[in-house]
């Protein structure tokens, strides 16, 4: 019996373009999805952005609280940052 040798190539992970998103809050999505407690469970929550993304979404979807929305975009600024630290340098420079 022969023995049948061969090499497998992976393909290259290409580099994701850093596209700053238009809105933070979403990411460009229109909705925000978290998690609300009561009563003690824990429920899975959407609720509309107030971009013009979210202003499409209808409004039969509640819109997130005003409480919630500037902690979400700094989360989501931070993990932009983490990902992309170049792009974010160019987005943060004051001209």
């Amino acid at each position: 019996m022969k023995k049948i040798a061969f090499t497998v190539d992976r393909p290259k992970k290409k580099k994701k373009k850093a596209n700053p998103p238009r809105c933070w809050v979403c990411l460009d999505m229109g909705l925000v999805i978290y998690d609300k407690k009561i009563d003690g469970i824990i429920y899975e929550t959407a609720a509309r952005c107030r971009c013009v993304q979210g202003q499409n979404m209808g409004n039969r979807i509640g819109t997130i609280p005003d409480v919630m929305m500037e902690d979400i975009a700094k989360v989501n600024f931070e993990n932009f940052r983490k990902a992309f630290p170049e792009e974010t340098k160019k987005i943060t420079q004051v001209s």
